[in-house]
């Protein structure tokens, strides 16, 4: 959470949400720039509507290659 308190674009959305609570982080959830951003900088890889995160990949490519071998 700190890196994400760093990010000058986020920053002032992460205070936002701390004072106004969930019903504040659901309107920038619903913001389709914010949720990418946000996921990405929690680790996760966002492709339309799925989210993934990164260790799934990871673990999913390497299966891909074994199989393969």
């Amino acid at each position: 959470m700190i890196c994400i308190k760093k990010d000058p674009y986020l920053k002032p959305i992460v205070e936002d949400i701390e004072t106004g609570g969930p019903i504040v982080m659901m309107r920038y959830l619903d913001d389709p720039e914010v949720f990418q951003k946000l996921a990405q900088a929690m680790g996760f890889d966002v492709l339309g509507d799925n989210v993934n995160s990164v260790e799934q990949n990871a673990l999913k490519a390497d299966a891909e290659d074994q199989t393969a071998q």
